[in-house]
Protein backbone atom coordinates (compact mmCIF):
# COMPACT_ATOMS: atom_id res chain seq x y z
CA UNK A 1 0.00 0.00 0.00
CA UNK A 2 1.37 3.15 -0.97
CA UNK A 3 1.41 6.31 1.32
CA UNK A 4 1.26 9.94 0.69
CA UNK A 5 4.55 11.42 1.44
CA UNK A 6 4.02 15.26 3.42
CA UNK A 7 6.97 17.80 3.88
CA UNK A 8 7.08 18.55 7.17
CA UNK A 9 4.95 21.89 8.34
CA UNK A 10 2.76 20.91 5.07
CA UNK A 11 -0.66 22.06 5.80
CA UNK A 12 -3.09 19.29 4.36
CA UNK A 13 -6.15 21.26 5.14
CA UNK A 14 -7.51 24.24 6.21
CA UNK A 15 -11.45 24.42 7.62
CA UNK A 16 -12.42 27.82 8.33
CA UNK A 17 -15.81 26.75 9.52
CA UNK A 18 -14.43 25.23 12.45
CA UNK A 19 -11.36 27.30 12.80
CA UNK A 20 -8.61 24.00 12.34
CA UNK A 21 -6.02 22.77 9.72
CA UNK A 22 -4.07 19.69 9.55
CA UNK A 23 -0.72 20.12 9.69
CA UNK A 24 1.70 16.77 8.85
CA UNK A 25 5.37 16.84 10.99
CA UNK A 26 8.09 14.83 10.95
CA UNK A 27 8.82 12.58 14.28
CA UNK A 28 11.89 10.61 13.19
CA UNK A 29 13.26 9.57 9.76
CA UNK A 30 10.64 7.23 9.46
CA UNK A 31 7.54 8.54 11.19
CA UNK A 32 5.29 11.54 11.04
CA UNK A 33 2.10 12.56 12.60
CA UNK A 34 -0.66 14.72 11.41
CA UNK A 35 -1.82 17.44 14.05
CA UNK A 36 -5.03 19.06 14.02
CA UNK A 37 -4.29 22.87 15.06
CA UNK A 38 -6.88 25.55 15.96
CA UNK A 39 -6.60 28.92 14.77
CA UNK A 40 -7.95 31.94 15.35
CA UNK A 41 -9.49 33.89 11.81
CA UNK A 42 -8.34 37.51 11.39
CA UNK A 43 -11.11 38.21 9.78
CA UNK A 44 -13.46 37.58 12.53
CA UNK A 45 -11.17 39.39 14.97
CA UNK A 46 -11.39 41.95 12.84
CA UNK A 47 -14.91 42.16 12.14
CA UNK A 48 -14.97 41.93 15.66
CA UNK A 49 -13.19 45.24 16.32
CA UNK A 50 -15.04 46.76 13.96
CA UNK A 51 -18.61 46.71 15.46
CA UNK A 52 -16.83 47.31 19.20
CA UNK A 53 -16.12 50.26 17.46
CA UNK A 54 -19.13 50.99 15.86
CA UNK A 55 -20.93 50.24 19.10
CA UNK A 56 -18.90 51.93 20.80
CA UNK A 57 -21.15 54.24 23.40
CA UNK A 58 -24.17 52.67 22.89
CA UNK A 59 -26.09 50.67 25.17
CA UNK A 60 -27.12 46.73 24.84
CA UNK A 61 -30.16 44.83 25.84
CA UNK A 62 -32.36 42.19 25.25
CA UNK A 63 -31.62 40.18 22.01
CA UNK A 64 -28.51 42.25 20.97
CA UNK A 65 -25.18 40.31 19.38
CA UNK A 66 -22.36 40.86 21.74
CA UNK A 67 -19.58 38.78 20.53
CA UNK A 68 -18.26 36.52 17.55
CA UNK A 69 -17.02 33.22 18.68
CA UNK A 70 -14.96 30.89 16.16
CA UNK A 71 -17.13 27.47 16.33
CA UNK A 72 -14.62 25.50 17.02
CA UNK A 73 -13.87 27.78 19.95
CA UNK A 74 -17.32 28.10 21.23
CA UNK A 75 -17.35 24.27 21.38
CA UNK A 76 -14.45 23.88 23.35
CA UNK A 77 -14.84 26.89 25.74
CA UNK A 78 -19.11 27.31 25.87
CA UNK A 79 -20.94 24.58 24.91
CA UNK A 80 -20.72 22.52 27.62
CA UNK A 81 -21.77 25.59 30.33
CA UNK A 82 -24.53 26.33 28.03
CA UNK A 83 -25.77 22.57 28.16
CA UNK A 84 -25.92 22.85 31.70
CA UNK A 85 -27.61 26.06 31.82
CA UNK A 86 -24.44 27.92 33.69
CA UNK A 87 -24.87 31.19 32.61
CA UNK A 88 -23.01 32.36 35.21
CA UNK A 89 -19.50 31.09 33.46
CA UNK A 90 -21.10 31.80 30.69
CA UNK A 91 -20.76 35.40 32.21
CA UNK A 92 -17.53 35.09 33.42
CA UNK A 93 -16.06 33.43 30.02
CA UNK A 94 -17.35 36.88 27.68
CA UNK A 95 -16.23 39.14 30.83
CA UNK A 96 -12.70 37.93 30.93
CA UNK A 97 -10.33 40.19 29.34
CA UNK A 98 -8.22 36.91 27.58
CA UNK A 99 -11.24 36.90 25.55
CA UNK A 100 -12.11 40.72 24.51
CA UNK A 101 -11.54 40.05 20.95
CA UNK A 102 -14.45 37.91 20.78
CA UNK A 103 -16.78 40.61 22.18
CA UNK A 104 -18.82 42.91 19.64
CA UNK A 105 -20.12 45.06 22.46
CA UNK A 106 -17.95 46.85 25.44
CA UNK A 107 -19.20 46.64 28.89
CA UNK A 108 -19.57 44.36 31.35
CA UNK A 109 -22.37 41.29 30.98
Amino acid sequence: MDHPVYKHGEVLSVDPISGTRKVYYDIDEKHGAIVTERYLDDEILARNAEERAANAGSRFGDMQKIAAIPEALAYENLMPAIRQYDEEYIRRWLNDPDNAAFRTFEGTI
